[in-house]
């Protein structure tokens, strides 16, 4: 598709925009929660660690770790296999 358009011809339904402002607002507000604890270094990295599991806990709780596993790119290995 050639040309230089940068937004979406007709914009974003509203429904779909006000879940996005919603999400980048708690977004932010976890942000701010996390700068202003003001963690240790190893601290942080224990808190990455935590939600990192949690993370990956919701994708198996929902499915959505499917998707994902789709997304890996086959190994050379896995290509000589299939022919």
């Amino acid at each position: 598709m050639e040309g230089d358009t940068t937004e979406i011809p007709g914009g974003l339904p509203s429904a779909y925009q006000k879940a996005l402002g919603q999400r980048e607002q708690k977004i932010q507000i976890w942000q701010k929660a996390e700068r202003k604890v003001h963690l240790m270094k190893d601290q942080r990295k224990q808190l990455q660690v935590l939600v990192d599991n949690k993370f990956y806990e919701w994708l198996i709780n929902t499915g959505h770790h499917q998707q994902l596993d789709r997304l890996v790119l086959p190994t050379a290995d896995s290509k000589q296999a299939a022919r």
